[in-house]
């Protein structure tokens, strides 16, 4: 049969045991049926499925353990035609490829398999691997299926983008006009860089491709031709994205002193790939630890035993001690320079400097943490663990288990963060009076609290009042007691949602809730959230709470003007009709631009309502309708509000000059938006790369 011929070519019978089976991979088949057969399948066809395996323990056929599979798929469908558990649970490594082969022969259940197993496309049938249905699933589940589609399917750009949407270097698969198709390889690079190999030659050479491609994956530089491999803009546009793409950049770049520091600019490890000359600049490398200071590592040996350097490079990064030359790292200066900037610097200090009090205690100044990486002579030092944890609590954890049981040293932490009360002695955590004085510190404290404390009325009032969400913690008997709910709502609105069901239909504990903050309107009862007032107080306080008002409140104009006033994008929440409302939108976008993708159609048609909205946020250009994009007036208000708004710009705009240079003067990264002419353009070039030089506004 089918099944019994793909077997033999796929197990160890390959291997000259003329189609038969050694006995151990016979058993193991065996286990694996019946691990399969699960709860669905009867347990007598678990038995014969067994039966049927164990006929191949003895040099058995292949052509049984594909039998005991097929036993198990027809016992499946006897038992009510469902699909069997097996198939749905993903991950092909755990369906035997024989079991699988029997699902094809019997003609049961393949869509549903391969659509969860794209691997198993090469299995199928000649006319399933033309199905455009069957295809469309398998690669959605698995990119590389592709391979075996119909040739047909490989030319259909739906199926191609779905591949190459799960996984970019399945473009190698496609036909040849695909692997042409602009937007295809776009997606495919962006799932991978190395999907751009199987990309159309002239895309490789094409610049104001290149320059989308390397803005998607940086990597993708190494495809490109060696003249863009030279090009300036596309490499740093590369080196933004990935820093080690300098390594495909022409020597010519990787050794030009200027190129480099831009270059290191966007990332500290492209350092490793400039040439030996500037891995020993100074200014060079310094630009590329204050991007990452772990790019000392990349610098010239003799930078890293420099003192006066290495002084220099951890007052950039203190991350950079840890590539300095080690007898820097006993240098009590550089060491707490490196901790000035980065506490946990202090891992790579030498252990004579974490064992000398004066200067640990400098190192907690900077940050309680640093007890942490202190000897351990130190963290059984009273006064020293003291002074750590009123710089930070949580540090509690790494002093001597002698100080975790001291009440004083804990309540210390615990008063700087509630969090440290888990690190203490189990035995005052039990301790009442103790766990009263800890809540009223820090009312966190009570999540880590014996649980009886949970429902200790005083306790739980004493936590509520310092912290309302600690309301959270408590006993399902106090999470409805109406006092301790008021108190929690007032510390912190959103705690409405762990008081008892009855107390979120209580009016009184609703508005004091939303008036600490609205969005706990979401945890109101139905008729709360159609209470005008209380709405009106939520929107009032939080202009999103409009998304939990109730549909009869989401139209009513008062509410959402007063939502939106707050919150433009609470707009999203109103009823059709107010987002029809032009005065209404034109409140929104005045408030912020963005709330125009929330407009009715007609409105991101209008004018004034454009104008107003992309002057607040120039990218609501996005949403405009699309004769508003070539509206020059429209997109010179947006690209001066933002400059990458100028992707939204109708195509005639973006080869305006006058616009790109007021786009790319605003945002660098805009140029890859322009027409092809104007990339190549010097004056624009020169405009985008002087702010290459410096942070982008």
């Amino acid at each position: 049969s089918k099944a019994t011929v793909s077997v033999l070519n796929w197990t160890p019978a390959r291997c000259g045991h003329e189609g038969r089976v050694r006995c151990s991979w016979a058993a193991h088949a065996g286990t694996r049926l019946g691990m399969i057969a699960g709860a669905d399948v009867p347990e007598g066809a678990r038995e014969q499925a067994f039966l049927r395996s164990a006929k191949a323990r003895e040099w058995g056929t292949c052509a049984d353990l594909a039998d005991g599979g097929l036993d198990l798929i027809v016992a499946a469908d006897e038992d009510g035609g469902t699909v069997p558990d097996w198939m749905v649970r993903g991950g092909s490594n755990s369906t035997p490829l024989y079991v699988m082969e029997a699902v094809f022969a019997s003609g049961r259940h393949v869509r549903e398999a391969v659509a969860v197993h794209g691997c198993l496309l090469p299995y199928c049938p000649a006319d399933l691997r033309a199905d455009r249905g069957v295809v469309l699933r398998a690669v959605g589940q698995l990119g590389e299926a592709l391979r075996t589609a119909d040739e047909t399917l490989r030319a259909d750009r739906a199926v191609v983008m779905r591949a190459v949407g799960q996984r970019g270097e399945a473009l190698e698969f496609a036909s040849a006009p695909l692997r042409a198709d602009r937007e295809i390889v776009l997606k495919a690079v962006g799932q991978s860089s190395w999907a751009m190999r199987y990309a159309d030659t002239a895309l490789r050479c094409d610049r104001g491709f290149m320059l989308q491609a390397v803005g998607k994956s940086g990597n993708t530089l190494q495809f490109a031709s060696d003249a863009l491999r030279a090009d300036r803009t596309i490499v740093l546009q590369a080196v933004g994205k990935a820093g080690d793409a300098l390594q495909f950049a022409t020597h010519a770049l990787r050794a030009d002193r200027d190129f480099v520091m831009l270059a290191v600019g966007k990332s500290g490890s492209a350092l490793l790939f400039a040439s030996s000359a500037l891995r020993a600049d100074p200014e060079v490398v310094l630009v590329a630890v204050s991007q990452d200071g772990r790019a000392l590592r990349c610098a010239d040996q003799t930078l890293r035993l420099d003192r006066e350097f290495v002084l220099q490079a951890v007052r950039k990064s203190g991350r950079a001690l840890q590539h300095a030359d080690h007898g820097f790292r006993a240098d009590g200066e550089v060491v707490l320079q490196a901790v000035a900037q980065y506490v946990d610097a202090l891992q790579y200090a030498d252990d004579s400097l974490r064992a000398d009090p004066e200067f640990m205690h400098f190192a907690m100044e900077m940050s309680g943490r640093a007890l942490q990486y202190a000897h351990y002579v130190l963290r059984t030092d009273r006064e020293f663990v003291l002074h750590a944890v009123a710089q930070s609590g949580t540090s509690l954890q790494h002093a001597d288990a002698s100080l975790r049981a001291d009440p004083d040293v804990v309540l210390r932490a615990v008063a700087q963060d509630g969090r440290a009360l888990q690190y203490a002695d189990a035995a005052l955590r039990a301790h009442r009076g103790f766990v009263l004085q800890a809540v009223q510190k820090s009312g966190r404290a009570l999540q880590y609290t014996h649980h009886a404390f949970r429902g200790d009325r005083d306790v739980v009032l004493q936590a509520v009042r310092r912290y309302g969400y600690a309301l959270q913690f408590a006993s399902a008997a106090l999470r409805a007691d109406r006092e301790v709910v008021l108190q929690a709502v007032g510390k912190f609105g959103n705690a409405l949602k762990h008081a008892a069901e009855p107390l979120r239909d209580d009016r009184e504990v609703v508005l004091q809730a939303v008036e600490q903050y609205g969005n706990a309107l979401q945890f109101a009862s139905a008729a709360l959230r159609a209470d005008r007032e209380v709405v009106l107080r939520a929107v009032g306080t939080f202009g999103s709470a409009l998304e939990f008002a109730d549909e009869a409140l989401r139209a009513n104009r008062e509410v959402v003007l007063q939502a939106v006033g707050l919150y433009s994008n609470a707009l999203e929440f109103a009823t059709p009709d107010l987002r029809s409302d032009r005065d209404v939108v034109m409140h929104a976008v005045a408030s912020h631009g963005w709330a125009l993708r929330y407009a009715h159609v007609d409105l991101r048609a209008e004018r004034e309502v454009v104008l107003k909205a992309v002057a607040r946020n120039g990218r609501a250009l996005h949403f405009a309708d699309d004769h508003h994009r070539d509206d020059r007036e429209v997109v010179l208000v947006a690209v001066a509000q933002h400059g990458r708004a100028l992707q939204y710009a109708s195509a005639a705009l973006r080869a305006d000059k006058e616009v790109v240079m007021l786009a790319v003067g605003k945002s660098s990264n805009a140029l890859q938006y322009a027409a092809d002419a104007l990339r190549d353009d010097p004056e624009v070039v020169r405009q985008a790369g002087m702010l290459q030089a410096a942070p982008e506004r």
